[in-house]
């Protein structure tokens, strides 16, 4: 999908707090679909699938460009779905997991960007993933389907934030309060649809009929 800047939320947040600077509303939106993205889960995205490599419990995961993940919703290796768990989990379930070989059944984030498998495969097993997504701090922008399907949402995410700070001609405590909960509401919406599968867009090959 493409990517949608923050800049095109500007008009619409802009004629509320007209006297706000420009950088400052950017960053508001852009504060604002983090929070959405990762609340929501909305931003839903089957990454490269790959495979295990014997004696390798640690794997990276590579996002789209400008992006992290907010959460892993689905790993399966060799078509069965693995389970999350704690460290601490896994030392109730094997007494030395960190030296278990075989087929994994249960996993946990390193940090952001990689997974560790357990126990540690021990064949080369074909992986899939489904994670949902949040920009990064530095994004300029976000995936298209935020925009088209949330535009409102991240407006009143953004006034906000914006309408909290102290001490400013834009500073409105109602408000903000007024919009939080707008912006509550809306992501709550956003996350029943995504739980329901209605945003993770596929390709379809269709076969022509010829008649």
């Amino acid at each position: 999908m493409a990517t949608v800047p923050y800049t095109q939320w500007q008009p619409f947040v802009q004629v509320y707090v007209p006297d706000c600077p420009k950088a400052l509303i950017i960053e508001a939106i852009r504060q604002a679909c983090i929070e959405f993205c990762q609340y929501s889960r909305f931003w839903r995205k089957e990454l490269d699938g790959f495979y295990t490599v014997a004696t390798d419990a640690e794997y990276e995961l590579i996002t789209p460009t400008d992006s992290t993940i907010a959460d892993i919703l689905l790993i399966k290796v060799n078509k069965e779905p693995l389970e999350a768990k704690t460290q601490d989990d896994l030392e109730s379930i094997y007494s030395e997991w960190r030296e278990q070989n075989g087929k994994p059944k249960y996993f946990f984030m390193r940090d952001k960007t990689n997974i560790v498998l357990v126990p540690i495969p021990d064949a080369a097993y074909p992986v899939r993933l489904l994670v949902s997504l949040k920009p990064t701090q530095t994004a300029q922008g976000v995936d298209s389907i935020i925009f088209e399907e949330h535009k409102e949402a991240i407006k009143f995410g953004a006034l906000a934030y914006l309408m909290m700070m102290p001490n400013k001609e834009w500073s409105d405590q109602n408000g903000s309060v007024f919009y939080k909960q707008q912006f509550i509401e809306l992501s709550t919406k956003a996350k029943t649809i995504a739980e329901q599968g209605f945003n993770l867009r596929k390709s379809f090959r269709v076969k022509p009929n010829y008649f």
